[in-house]
C-alpha cells in the first residue's frame, strides 16, 4: 500500500510540473537585452504619445547599441517595426536585440516573437483598433470567444493589416468603443495631460 501511495505523490508531481511549464510564460531575454523601464518622458516614435501611460499595452524595441524605442500598444510597435527608416534612421530590423510587448490580461513583458496576438476585436487600445498580446494560446482564444477577432503570430501582422487598424486614443483598460471621439480623435474623456500631451 505505502508504494502506491508514493506512485501516486510522484505521479501528481509529475503532472503538476508539466502544468507549470504549460502555463509558464515564454522566457525573456537576461542582461544586456532585458526588458527595461519605461519612464514618463518617453515618447511612441509613432504617435508620440507617452507609452507609461498604458501599461496594459506597452511595448518596446531593445537595440544592440543600447538604445530602446518604447510605444504605447502593440499597433504602434508593428508600424515601426514595418516601416523603420520611416521613424528611425539609425538603426534596422538586424540591428534589433528583442522585442517585448506587455500580456493584455496578465502584464508583465513577452518576447514578441513568442506572443500570440488578436486583431479585429471590439477592445479599443490607446491608437483605436489594436492588437492586444498574450503569453500563451490559450488565453487569446479565451478572450477572442469574449471579445471576437482572429489570432496572429508576430509574422503574421502585416502592413496590410496594419493599415486597417487606426484612430483613436484611450485608456488600455477600457474598451474604448464605447467612448466618443472628438473630431481629432481623442476620447472626450481624456484628461488635460492627455490633450496636451497629443499636442506635442
Amino acid at each position: 500500500m505505502h508504494w502506491k501511495t508514493n506512485r501516486i505523490i510522484r505521479l501528481v508531481a509529475w503532472m503538476a510540473a508539466l502544468l507549470t511549464l504549460a502555463f509558464a510564460s515564454p522566457a525573456i531575454a537576461q542582461g544586456k537585452f532585458a526588458p527595461r523601464q519605461i519612464s514618463q518622458g518617453q515618447r511612441c516614435p509613432v504617435c508620440h504619445m507617452s507609452p507609461a501611460h498604458y501599461p496594459q499595452w506597452r511595448a518596446e524595441i531593445i537595440f544592440k547599441d543600447n538604445n530602446m524605442a518604447a510605444f504605447d500598444s502593440p499597433v504602434d510597435l508593428f508600424r515601426f517595426y514595418r516601416h523603420m527608416r520611416k521613424y528611425d534612421q539609425q538603426h534596422t530590423v538586424a540591428d534589433i536585440g528583442a522585442i517585448y510587448v506587455t500580456d493584455y490580461q496578465q502584464g508583465g513583458w513577452v518576447d514578441a516573437k513568442h506572443a500570440f496576438f488578436v486583431s479585429g476585436s471590439r477592445v479599443r487600445g490607446p491608437m483605436g483598433g489594436d492588437l492586444p498580446a498574450f503569453a500563451h494560446k490559450v488565453a487569446a482564444q479565451r478572450f477572442i470567444a469574449q471579445s471576437g477577432g482572429q489570432l496572429l503570430r508576430f509574422d503574421e501582422v502585416t502592413s496590410a493589416m496594419l493599415r486597417g487598424l487606426h484612430g483613436g486614443s484611450g485608456s488600455g483598460r477600457q474598451d474604448m468603443s464605447r467612448k466618443p471621439m472628438n473630431p481629432c480623435g481623442v476620447a472626450t474623456g481624456m484628461s488635460s495631460m492627455g490633450h496636451a500631451e497629443m499636442n506635442r
